[in-house]
């Protein structure tokens, strides 16, 4: 091959190596803007990271100039830099407002996690050789979002694919446990019946009134307000 035809094929991978790849910036990179028009081509996803050493104003700020170049802007969000419910909701009506963001990149777990609380409970007492000892939960209200954000999930199939971050599905992690156990796990099955008659008797809803799970509530009963100060006091 000569050093013409070298250059072309390399040429070649190079731009189908791009198109393949997920391109994130900095909220500060001078990238983060029209200086990227002539790298990429407009309508390009654009992933906005949350560093320590930014705000959520310079994510913001950053992907509405991706917006008005051209380009389709993701903005991280690392819930623990925000430092209330007030901020993140700040975050992200501005993000929507501003930039037009219509999604996130949220980190969280493959398709295998995607499971009810009270699921992921009794599958890990069952692998500890406790069967079937938590007592049932109840369903989740559907007129009630705010009732069912604690036991809900959310779309990280996107995040996974860009990120290949979840190496572990659920039924491994569930084998692992069960083999960490050991012959430990026989034994417990004898405790079992007796952990379940115990649990049943200190369940969140035991007569409790109402069909559906009130987490919240179930919470304030036991353990007091769990909204954080500051939105009480505000």
């Amino acid at each position: 091959m000569d050093a013409a035809a070298l250059a072309t094929s390399q040429h070649r991978r190079t731009a189908m190596l791009v198109a393949a790849c997920s391109i994130e910036l900095s909220p500060r990179d001078e990238l983060a803007g029209d200086m990227l028009r002539p790298l990429l081509a407009a309508g390009t996803t654009v992933f906005v990271n949350h560093p320590p050493s930014v705000t959520h104003h310079d994510i913001v700020a950053a992907c509405a100039r991706l917006r008005r170049a051209g380009f389709d802007p993701v903005p991280h969000v690392a819930a623990r830099r925000l430092a209330s419910f007030t901020q993140a909701t700040d975050f992200l009506q501005r993000a929507v407002g501003e930039a037009d963001v219509d999604r996130i990149l949220l980190i969280g777990g493959d398709e295998s996690h995607l499971l009810r609380q009270g699921e992921v409970g009794k599958a890990l007492a069952a692998a500890r050789g406790l069967n079937d000892v938590l007592p049932g939960g109840r369903p989740g209200d559907p007129d009630s979002d705010g009732d069912w954000f604690v036991t809900d999930w959310m779309d990280t199939s996107r995040a996974q694919e860009a990120l290949q971050f979840q190496h572990h599905a659920w039924p491994d992690m569930l084998a692992e446990m069960r083999a960490a156990a050991g012959w430990r796990r026989h034994p417990m099955r004898l405790v079992a019946p007796v952990a379940r008659r115990f649990l049943k008797r200190r369940a969140a809803y035991r007569n409790a009134p109402g069909c559906y799970a009130d987490p919240w509530g179930a919470i304030r009963t036991r353990l007091g307000e769990p909204r954080p100060d500051n939105v009480l006091i505000g």
